[in-house]
């Protein structure tokens, strides 16, 4: 039967190719399926053949692959029209636009409400503001008071409404997401892998409108307590995963989400201890998580180069080198 068909298409044409690559090369043959293989992550499995006829429902694969539209979508969760949107989140902004290439920037203000102030007045010709108007205080008539849980509900909202790519404003983007964008059948979340807390990280993800896999995220919230930090978003998201393999595309912790705020990771970010940043699609900078201590020290474009030794200052640099807007912004200096 379909097993049977299995085998014999994919396993024995495999055993029997390697069987006569080791008798004519047996030195060579052994370096070759062992220390010269790249190490397998769940996405490589995910999208292997064999997992999707062994694991992935026949619905799906009989579905047309989807793409994820190459559209940012940004939130800033503010009550307070005089606060002040700082340079950190002006040169993310520029990798954005610099790395991704996007198609559109959109940047959700909830209740109406953006931010202010000189690097602002910058970022709004470069973005589409879109106002926001229902209350983010509660879901499912459980109450939200906690920031960072209000922005984790208009992140899911927005991304399962209209498809994109969602990047956190401390976040700087450092090459392109293509290939983190491809059609699929099936697997259409994408989303790094968030050791720390064993869960899916939600600083950076992307989907195509009417994702299942947020729509069950966004249901569970009937049972939401805003008085656990990580619950519904990064823990929530990992058992999810577990129930719904077919659904989701979990990727590399270190895509977006190394060096890690523990330890010596703050040090390896913005200090003067090494860091390779070449697997990274883009960086978490931790804002709340004690990043929050260096990126205020960003008050002018000349401020920049006192990172200019440290793993940041190197990315801003590789980045936006070339970036006519980011001459532009140096060249202010009061």
């Amino acid at each position: 039967g379909e097993w049977w068909w299995l085998f014999k298409k994919v396993f024995v044409p495999t055993i029997v190719n390697i069987e006569a690559e080791y008798h004519a090369d047996p030195a060579g043959t052994l370096r070759k399926y062992t220390h010269e293989l790249p190490p397998i992550t769940p996405a490589d499995i995910a999208a292997s053949p064999i997992y999707q006829a062994l694991f992935m429902p026949r619905d799906l694969r009989e579905r047309k692959p989807i793409g994820i539209p190459k559209v940012v979508h940004l939130v800033e969760v503010n009550e307070d029209p005089r606060r002040e949107y700082p340079l950190y989140k002006y040169i993310n902004l520029l990798t954005i636009i610099e790395a991704v290439k996007p198609e559109k920037i959109y940047m959700h203000c909830s209740q109406g409400v953006c931010e202010s102030g000189r690097w602002w007045s910058l970022a709004k010709r470069l973005v589409t503001v879109v106002n926001v108007t229902r209350r983010v205080n509660k879901i499912f008539d459980n109450p939200i008071d906690v920031f960072a849980h209000k922005s984790d509900v208009l992140r899911f909202q927005i991304i399962h409404e209209h498809g994109g790519i969602y990047v956190d404003s401390d976040t700087i983007l450092i090459k392109p997401l293509d290939d983190l964008l491809v059609p699929r059948m099936g697997h259409n979340f994408v989303s790094p892998w968030e050791g720390v807390n064993q869960g899916i990280g939600i600083s950076v993800f992307m989907a195509p409108a009417g994702e299942p896999f947020l729509a069950r995220w966004l249901e569970l919230y009937r049972y939401f307590r805003d008085s656990c930090w990580t619950c519904h978003s990064v823990q929530l998201g990992s058992s999810l995963a577990a129930l719904y393999p077919s659904e989701i595309t979990p990727i590399p912790q270190n895509t977006f989400l190394t060096p890690y705020a523990v330890g010596d990771g703050l040090e390896r970010i913005f200090g003067k201890l090494p860091y390779d940043f070449t697997p990274n699609y883009g960086m978490h900078l931790w804002n709340s998580g004690g990043g929050g201590s260096y990126l205020n020290k960003l008050r002018m474009p000349k401020d920049i180069a006192q990172f200019a030794q440290s793993t940041y200052g190197r990315i801003i640099e590789k980045v936006l080198g070339k970036s006519r807007l980011y001459r532009e912004l140096l060249a202010i200096t009061e």
